[in-house]
């Protein structure tokens, strides 16, 4: 059951993934679907400051968003995550 729960979240950001990504990023160098880096530097901006902490943590913050987006695409009640 839990690595179906993986799996989850891990199409949850994929579909994510896609609708950030620019449309016609198939026509602009470097012709690889990448969403806007301005894009990417405002979401870390607003998440964590000036002070970025270590890409472990931002993997792990990065999959607990996944977990939301699947919760809210499925239509379940969101949980409280603890440290």
């Amino acid at each position: 059951m839990r690595i179906m729960r993986h799996i989850a979240i891990g199409w949850a950001l994929f579909r994510y993934y896609w609708r950030i990504v620019p449309g016609d990023w198939y026509r602009r160098i470097p012709f690889l679907p990448l969403p806007p880096s301005k894009y990417i530097q405002w979401r870390l901006r607003t998440a964590y400051g000036a002070h970025r902490p270590s890409w472990t943590h931002v993997l792990r913050d990065l999959w607990l968003f996944g977990d939301s987006v699947r919760r809210f695409s499925s239509g379940k009640k969101a949980r409280v995550v603890r440290y």
